[in-house]
This record gives structure tokens, C-alpha cells and sequence, in this order.
């Protein structure tokens, strides 16, 4: 963070991207397990070694921090994230309609329960 702030030269402007704010709480995120393992003096604790265990996961978002470094890149990844806004509406529209069809299964193929 720190050399990015002295790139761009304001450090109003560092964090007024989200790009930078995802660099840095990926930073961040991905040095917890090494200090968690600092303060872990007898090795014998497993709640801080569990907890470690599942932020260590979180270094696979490392990778995702060349997209802020590549304008391309980042553009291609902004257009998919709004084409998945909108494929949200398309699959809530698909699921009512599976969820009627199955009420209506229901309803037009209980032999169980003619009552129902």
C-alpha cells in the first residue's frame, strides 16, 4: 500500500479504488496466519491452528491481484460481473417456474393422499 500511494501520488486517491482496497485487505488477509503462527509460542494450540489453517485458504486471492495490474484484464473481468447481475434475474425467473411445475406435480400425481 505503501508504495502504491507513493505511485500515485495522493493517498486520498490510493483509496478512493476499490482495486487498491481489495490489494490491500488480500495483503492482509494473507499475512494473519503468519502472525497467528508468531504468537503461537507452544504449537499446542488448535484453535490457532485451525483458525490459520482456514485463512491460508484465503492466498488464493493473491492471484486475483493481478487483475488490478492489468487494465485489460480488468475490464474483461468488470463485464463478466455484470453480465452475472443479470443472469440473477434469469435464474430467480427459471427456479419460480420449476417451483410451480413441481406444485403442480405434486398436486396432479399424489396418490398418497387424495385429500391433498
Amino acid at each position: 500500500a505503501v508504495v502504491s500511494t507513493q505511485s500515485t501520488g495522493n493517498f486520498i486517491d490510493f483509496w478512493s479504488s476499490g482495486w487498491n482496497i481489495f490489494d490491500f485487505l488480500v495483503t492482509v488477509v494473507s499475512a494473519i496466519p503468519e502472525v497467528l503462527r508468531l504468537f503461537d509460542t507452544t504449537g499446542q494450540n488448535d484453535v490457532v491452528s485451525q483458525v490459520a489453517a482456514y485463512i491460508r485458504t484465503f492466498k488464493i486471492l493473491r492471484s486475483l491481484k493481478m487483475i488490478a495490474r492489468f487494465g485489460s484484464l480488468k475490464i474483461i473481468v468488470m463485464t463478466i460481473l455484470q453480465a452475472f447481475q443479470s443472469m440473477v434475474f434469469i435464474l430467480v425467473l427459471l427456479l419460480s417456474i420449476a417451483y410451480i411445475f413441481a406444485i403442480m406435480a405434486v398436486v396432479f400425481f399424489n396418490t398418497d393422499n387424495p385429500d391433498l
